[in-house]
């Protein structure tokens, strides 16, 4: 059976007997009582079959077995005329089948987040990706400090108290750094949209972990 209504197969358009409201459902919701934004509820008929007055919830037959007794009824963000049957997976907003699509991760997303990439991009991921930044930028000036310390200090041995304070200062800007090392790669969605912050501070975090690297196995060789 195809859709003369409007021309999609698979879909039909009911009318809300209430506030005279259409909406293009899946066919194989007809039958099933839908709740409309009116808040009228109404077993779901398609318009050329819908005798106004009949189908209210009051004698509306009881619903199949296993099926929900009410279709809630989502309009799409961009036609309101047309039934929802998506959620974009990064906004959420309600989307038909006109305007979904495929991100390159395999996600359905609203024509909105596919044409603007960075709306494509959590808050919470774009937080990892400042934090780890902020964090990198503390270990980097611990690693200048340290760097300078030591040739400041030349040939002469340092003192036990200067030993310590240099170990101090490895720690504090060590540490730090393996947080941001984390967050960084926990920021990038590497088949997904990644803004250009993420891509800088894990860029950052792993040179600058890797002056730590450097700088460890340096200091190995010459307590050798």
């Amino acid at each position: 059976m195809t859709d003369e209504t409007n021309g999609i197969d698979g879909f039909a358009e009911i009318r809300c007997p209430a506030c005279s409201a259409t909406y293009r459902v899946d066919r194989d919701k007809l039958g099933q009582t839908a709740r409309c934004r009116c808040g009228n509820k109404f077993e779901a008929h398609e318009t050329s079959d819908l005798d106004e007055g009949v189908y209210t919830i009051e004698n509306a037959p009881a619903a199949p077995a296993g099926v929900p007794s009410s279709v809630p009824i989502v309009a799409c963000a961009r036609h309101p005329e047309v039934s929802a049957v998506f959620s974009c997976a990064a906004c959420g907003a309600a989307m038909c089948p006109t305007c979904k699509f495929t991100a390159a991760n395999g996600l359905a997303v609203c024509p909105d987040c596919a044409s603007t990439p960075s709306r494509m991009v959590s808050s919470t991921r774009k937080k990892l990706a400042w934090w780890a930044t902020g964090l990198c930028g503390f270990s980097l000036l611990s690693l200048v400090l340290l760097i300078s310390w030591g040739a400041s200090a030349g040939d002469r041995p340092l003192s036990s108290t200067e030993d310590a304070m240099i170990g101090l200062a490895g720690i504090m800007g060590c540490f730090p750094q393996l947080v941001g090392v984390g967050l960084a790669f926990g920021a990038v969605r590497w088949r997904g949209p990644n803004i250009p912050v993420i891509w800088v501070s894990l860029v950052m975090n792993v040179v600058v972990f890797s002056g730590w690297a450097f700088l460890a196995i340096l200091g190995t060789f010459m307590d050798a």
